[in-house]
């Protein structure tokens, strides 16, 4: 998999037909290499994951193994693709779409303040991704700002599948996962959850986010940020559209069965307006 000069300097580097170039990222159990097809020059990102690291956490394992699984099923616009898994004695490598345009969590926090109809567009890109995995009886549990990304054209995918999970027959999950500020009261709570129900109230949090520039619950000490969520308690840092805080509030609802569904969240005046202004 690696090619190496005569003074046993790394040379060029390749992953199967992938040549690598500078590091990307690093992670505990790897790193994110720039990639690029020797033959038809497609630009990719390739994440090196050690095996020796992930012998020692079974956690990060799993994880692995699940993100691998699941991103192999899925077939999307909205989510980020992976082109190649390839083993050796000593790594992974996982060929995966580059997306250039960073996380929108950075988008955001750089911006500060979004336009109306960068508000939709972020959240129809993400609500199609989302409806699509359902579709495909998988939740994502872990569905955040950091987690979704841009392409060089600002189209935005889902990432990180390394929480997602399929839905048992009763619909009920048991492993509390996923981000604090993100999670469901279920879940803070510790009890069993539906994981459909719990990736609705992510998507509340993340519109709120995009609507204000901040997220709704949020607190430094976590059984008060824990006692926000199960209450639902938050308040509007700047004026926001009457019509979008009712999408908020119908997906932030402390009961999950009676959390706005998807298709009920497309059958709003908000969301026909902006699929109106698409080009």
């Amino acid at each position: 998999f690696f090619s190496r000069s005569a003074l046993g300097r790394p040379a060029t580097m390749y992953a199967g037909p992938y040549l690598l170039g500078q590091t990307l990222g690093r992670g505990t159990a790897g790193k994110v290499k720039l990639g690029s097809h020797r033959q038809h020059k497609l630009p990719v990102a390739v994440k090196i994951i050690r095996k020796a690291m992930l012998e020692s956490n079974m956690e990060a394992k799993h994880r692995v193994e699940r993100e691998i699984s699941i991103l192999k099923l899925l077939r999307h616009p909205h989510i980020m693709l992976v082109y190649d898994v390839m083993q050796t004695p000593s790594r992974i490598f996982i060929v995966l779409e580059l997306l250039s345009g960073g996380e929108l969590y950075e988008y955001v926090l750089q911006r500060g303040q979004l336009s109306a109809e960068e508000v939709f567009v972020f959240f129809h890109h993400t609500l199609l991704g989302v409806e699509y995995m359902h579709g495909c009886n998988i939740c994502h549990r872990d569905l955040k700002l950091e987690n979704l990304l841009l392409d060089a054209r600002g189209c935005l995918k889902i990432a990180d599948f390394g929480m997602a999970s399929t839905m048992p027959e009763d619909g009920l999950l048991r492993t509390s996962c996923g981000s604090p500020h993100y999670a469901c009261p279920e879940i803070v709570k510790g009890e069993m959850y539906n994981g459909v129900q719990a990736d609705v109230w992510s998507l509340g949090v993340i519109l709120f986010a995009l609507a204000t520039g901040s997220l709704p619950f949020d607190d430094d000490h976590l059984p008060a940020l824990f006692d926000k969520i199960k209450a639902a308690a938050y308040t509007y840092p700047r004026p926001v559209a009457p019509a979008l805080q009712q999408i908020v509030g119908g997906m932030l609802r402390v009961d999950g069965p009676q959390r706005l569904g998807l298709a009920d969240v497309q059958r709003t005046e908000w969301y026909g307006r902006g699929l109106g202004r698409l080009p």
